[in-house]
Parts: C-alpha cells; structure tokens; sequence
C-alpha cells in the first residue's frame, strides 16, 4: 500500500519528529540540516538563541569559522581546533 503526499506537503510522521520537544539540545550550536551540490554545499544551523542560520564555507558563526561542509556533516574552526558538527541522531 502506497501513501499519496501532495507537492509541498510535509508527511505526519516528518512534521511530529521535527517538532519534538527537547529534540536538540537548546544550549549548544546544532547542525540541523544539509543541503545544496557537492560544488556549493550548505547547511543550516539553529544557534543557541534558536535562530537558524544558512550558512556555507568561509562563513564565521558564533566565533567559529566554517572551514567545510561535507555529507557527514559541518567542520568548524574554534580557536586553534577544528570541531565537527554532525547531523542528531535518530
């Protein structure tokens, strides 16, 4: 048995899992998502004040530089060391 989604519509069980509370830890900058081709990739951010940010290499976010961004996640630059960003877990 198929389900029918219409173009644009988010599937139930997408929208419950998206809107979990205390899905992502609040205090911390979260990797939420990836996206664009391997040549531009991008990614959004939730910052610890909860705004989401698009953000791509080159950017400085919270004090950290984006050094790259690859299918396993973010690399960021604090200080002296590169820390990865990975995508939450299910």
């Amino acid at each position: 048995m198929t389900s029918k989604v219409r173009a644009g519509a988010t599937p139930a069980h997408v929208a419950g899992a998206a809107t979990q509370k205390s899905a992502l830890p609040m205090q911390q900058l979260t990797l939420i998502g990836l996206f664009g081709p391997a040549s531009a990739p991008r990614a959004l951010l939730r910052g610890r004040n909860g705004r989401i940010l698009k953000v791509e290499p080159g950017d400085r976010v919270g004090g950290s530089h984006v050094m790259g961004i690859d299918s396993d996640g973010v690399i960021l630059q604090r200080q002296n060391q590169a820390v990865r960003l990975a995508l939450p877990s299910k």
